[in-house]
């Protein structure tokens, strides 16, 4: 099993268990205030304990597969000219560059932070 193919079942078994669990939580807060506002207690209302949670479960993967999908689609690695495997996203360019500044005060980019050189 490849690591992509990991990540996205570690990623669907979370969202999966967590929506699971989110919706027990709202379909026993269903019942009870079903019950607190003087409703009489219906055998077929106990279905919303396993339907919610199920419900939420599908939806919650239903989004979160075609986010995952694609997310990996742009983190695919390109291959170079010189036939290693590189990142997509291109390296960022050296931090010692010239700026543009004013005749007589030269400064230099060093790790982000302009400074004046004498």
């Amino acid at each position: 099993m490849s690591a992509q193919t990991r990540r996205i079942l570690t990623h669907s078994f979370c969202v999966i268990v967590t929506l699971a669990a989110i919706g027990y939580g709202f379909a026993l807060a269903f019942l009870y205030i079903s019950r607190i506002n003087g409703g009489i207690p219906d055998p077929a209302n106990q279905r919303v304990l396993w339907r919610t949670p199920l419900t939420m479960a599908i939806l919650g993967l239903i989004v979160q597969l075609p986010v995952e999908l694609i997310s990996l689609a742009m983190r695919r690695r390109k291959p170079s000219a010189t036939g290693e495997r590189t990142e997509a996203v291109p390296n960022l360019p050296n931090t010692e560059t010239n700026l543009p500044s004013l005749p007589g005060r030269e400064t230099k980019l060093y790790t982000g932070m302009a400074t004046k050189v004498d």
